[in-house]
Order: structure tokens, then sequence, then C-alpha cells
């Protein structure tokens, strides 16, 4: 996950503190907890499971090659991320 998420910090579709805590199991259960404190529960989960999509549709394309429709569905994540990433 480090290794596939990292150049994601420098295409600024993640910030290191994101980055980091997607990295991190305990970092992932303690900002979900926080989330679900301050009602963002959901956002905060969806976030995190989509870095984890991400992380893994970037490996897939590092061990098997572009396949049709792998890097549409990077895109869309971006784009989620994007969305989601202010409220996390």
């Amino acid at each position: 996950m480090r290794q596939h998420l990292r150049e994601e910090v420098d295409l600024g579709h993640l910030s290191a503190r994101q980055y980091q805590i997607a990295c991190s199991i305990t970092g992932q259960m303690a900002a979900r907890l926080s989330a679900l404190a301050g009602g963002r529960w959901v956002r905060s989960s969806n976030f995190y499971d989509m870095c984890g999509e991400l992380a893994f549709k970037k490996y897939e394309l590092a061990r098997v090659g572009p396949e049709p429709g792998t890097q549409a569905i990077i895109d869309r994540l971006h784009n989620q991320l994007a969305v989601l990433s202010p409220g996390v």
C-alpha cells in the first residue's frame, strides 16, 4: 500500500497525513473512530476504503500491465477521493 499510494501524495491526490493514515491499520481505526464521534463515519470509511482500492488497482497495473478500463477506474477513484478529502 505504501509503495502504490506514495505517488498520490506527489500528485496531490492525498495529503501526507492522509497517506500515513491510509497505510496504517491503527491509523485508520483511530481516524474512523474520530470520524464517528464527529459525525463523519461514512465519509471517512469510504475515503480510506477507496485508498485501499486505489492501491490495489495500481498494484494490478504494475503487475499485469494496462488492461481495458483500469485507468478509468483509477481516474474515478481520484475524483471520488477529491470529493471526500475535505471532510476527512
